[in-house]
């Protein structure tokens, strides 16, 4: 018996590019002085990653598609930087993550429209577009963005991931990972 569409395994699913281990400690000592006030709770370093799309829940039989979307558009991209990668609590008026938010650039913003289009999925409105790494959740007061962690981060690759929400945290699990031109 085939499951309906309404009934088929869904998988919630994004493109983003790993964190270097480079950058945890450096990242964990900055952001252990921010997070001293209110309730946080740290995103594992081996979960850290600059999302370039969020995809969403859609069926297993999907995932070979978009694989192969994601992998065209990965084969014909060059590398991208990222800059200005600082401490951040977002959102700004009551912050509920704590961020390395990066300066909006368009080549970031561009490599996020192509995958939206060759998924078929509408592309993030938001202007500006802040790439990010979200290295906590949880609540505290507003405060200043911290000073520059990371001076450029590069995008040399993109990995299509599946998220496996869990009472304790979501794990993102790598399905495949593709090298930038």
């Amino acid at each position: 018996m085939r499951s309906s569409p309404s009934t088929a395994e869904r998988w919630r699913l994004f493109v983003g590019t790993r964190i270097a281990p480079e950058w945890h400690d450096r990242i964990t000592t900055a952001a252990t002085d921010m997070m001293r006030t209110g309730i946080w709770r740290r995103i594992p370093t081996e979960q850290w990653h600059l999302t370039a799309l969020f995809i969403g829940e859609r069926p297993r039989e999907e995932v070979s598609r978009i694989t192969a979307r994601v992998a065209r558009i990965a084969e014909r991209t060059s590398p991208v930087a990222v800059q200005g990668g600082r401490l951040a609590l977002m959102p700004e008026s009551a912050p509920t993550m704590t961020w390395v938010r990066f300066e909006p650039g368009s080549a970031h913003r561009l490599l996020h429209e192509a995958l939206a289009m060759a998924i078929g999925v509408v592309p993030e409105n938001r202007r500006p577009h802040w790439p990010h790494i979200t290295i906590a959740r949880g609540h505290t007061d507003p405060a200043p963005a911290g000073p520059i962690l990371i001076d450029t981060l590069a995008v040399t690759e993109l990995t299509l991931f599946r998220s496996h929400l869990r009472p304790n945290g979501t794990i993102h699990e790598a399905l495949s990972t593709w090298s930038l031109r």
